[in-house]
């Protein structure tokens, strides 16, 4: 990460276009984190808070949440556990790999709300009965395709009732994204970018329930960085747009 001093002498050798890319860099760089975490080597925001390991508009979207009080259950364990925990939620996950899962009990042993099993069997792993308290589950783990079944099948049961369903790497499961689709017929939203850590882009897919809402924490929409910008800003920061009367 370059100090402002840095990017102020970097930009002396440097065209007009050049300089203007810059702030595309500085942006994924600095402001959202992203080399903070390349450097940590984990999914951590500007200031070293842990964030998911999803991409950025996903991990927006759902800060944008009100969390707090929600139960949470994920196939997969790790930062998202303390991003959802930290923000009020009550976080249940399920982790395959007993190193990780050891790691994990350890390290967010002191989070308030904060459980996790080890299972390595599919049917063990998939078939929880903490699904049918979610209001948010996240499938982000192994055994994608058990986990899945299992979930649509005790929401068509009536036996599950989230209001989210958080589905990472979907852009690696496109068959098994596809039979989640179909099996559930709630709203899909394709979030795709870069994430922390990584230099390339992937996606994250969350589906909404119809018949549920989470509500936000207020009128407000991301612009980068996980900052946000009230409606009546937009005229003073959004350029040529003016604030709606």
């Amino acid at each position: 990460m370059l100090t402002n001093f840095g990017w102020k002498s970097l930009k002396l050798f440097l065209s007009k276009k050049q300089r203007e890319e810059t702030k595309v860099y500085r942006l994924l760089s600095d402001t959202f984190g992203h080399y903070r975490s390349l450097v940590e080597g984990r999914p951590v925001d500007a200031q070293g808070a842990e964030i998911p390991w999803y991409c950025y508009p996903a991990i927006e979207f759902l800060d944008g949440l009100e969390l707090s009080g929600l139960s949470v259950f994920e196939y997969g364990s790790g930062n998202s556990s303390a991003f959802f925990a930290s923000r009020g939620a009550v976080v249940t996950a399920i982790e395959h790999d007993r190193e990780w899962f050891e790691i994990t009990s350890q390290r967010l042993a002191g989070l308030d709300g904060f459980a996790i099993h080890h299972a390595t069997e599919a049917k063990e792993y998939a078939e929880r009965p903490e699904i049918n308290d979610a209001d948010l589950v996240v499938i982000d783990g192994t055994h994608r395709v058990p986990c899945v079944d299992f979930v649509t099948a005790e929401i068509g049961a009536g036996r599950a009732k989230p209001a989210l369903i958080v589905f990472d790497n979907s852009d690696w499961y496109p068959e098994t994204i596809s039979r989640l689709e179909h099996a559930l017929g709630w709203w899909r939203v394709d979030f795709c970018g870069f994430t922390p850590i990584n230099t390339y882009t992937q996606a994250t897919t969350v589906f909404l329930n119809p018949e549920r809402n989470i509500r936000r924490l207020g009128p407000i929409q991301p612009t980068g960085g996980h900052k946000k910008i009230s409606i009546e800003e937009l005229g003073q920061h959004g350029k040529g747009r003016p604030a709606p009367q």
